[in-house]
């Protein structure tokens, strides 16, 4: 886990790698997140795609990719205190115009770092933990820094990110978020060209949209993954 974020999973990351092929020449995530599925990949593809709307998260991996040493010289020395917590956490909500900010990506690693929720890290209070310390120690390490520098940060609509990679060379995990509408995305995923992994929960609409002639579904406790049969 880079960061504690909604939807991470790490802890099924197991489960999902067994369905990521092999050789993946370009890996792209139209819904980013915290990128835990590429950082627990056993392989490094030639080309990386790190994709969200969300602004925030778009800026903490542009810098993380971009900077990675400074980033980690600049907070190695910061610690947890809940005076900070609630400064940057108002500083991260303040943003009018979503420019490339460096302090902003290090205040907002650390709020989710800090924060007792990170379903509603809008609203969440301090609660001091080790995943600052976890973090800090995770980006200086040689397998992170490998990992990091290949990416290519975007922040587009997800339609757009598939619409520009999509070929036979490229291998698409796609993480929406809960209560995401899936009508659209299935019909997309009907015609592509490369190869695909959909995360999901169950829904009502789940064989209408996503029927068993054309994708293949593997049922894991709660969680659904979705692939072209």
């Amino acid at each position: 886990m880079l960061l504690p974020y909604t939807g991470e999973k790490t802890i099924i990351s197991n489960f999902i790698l067994q369905h990521v092929p092999p050789n993946v020449k370009t890996y792209v995530e139209p819904f980013g997140g915290m990128f835990a599925i590429y950082f627990a990949l056993n392989q490094i593809p030639r080309k990386v795609i790190y994709n969200d709307t969300n602004y925030l998260n778009y800026n903490l991996f542009y810098w993380l990719s971009n900077k990675y040493k400074t980033f980690h010289k600049k907070i190695k020395d910061i610690n947890a205190s809940e005076y900070l917590f609630y400064e940057y956490k108002s500083d991260i909500y303040k943003i009018v115009n979503k420019k490339k900010d460096f302090d902003l990506a290090i205040k907002y690693a650390y709020v989710l770092s800090n924060c007792n929720s990170p379903l509603n890290v809008r609203n969440s209070t301090f609660n001091i933990s080790d995943f600052f310390d976890k973090f800090k120690d995770k980006i200086y390490s040689d397998d992170f820094i490998k990992k990091i520098k290949k990416i290519k940060p975007m922040c587009l609509d997800y339609r757009d990110v598939i619409n520009k990679y999509d070929n036979g060379d490229t291998f698409f995990y796609l993480d929406p978020p809960q209560n995401f509408e899936h009508k659209e995305l299935s019909q997309r995923l009907k015609t592509i060209k490369g190869k695909f992994l959909l995360s999901c929960s169950d829904f009502p609409e789940l064989k209408e949209y996503y029927p068993e002639e054309k994708f293949d579904l593997v049922y894991n406790r709660k969680e659904i993954l979705i692939k072209k049969v």
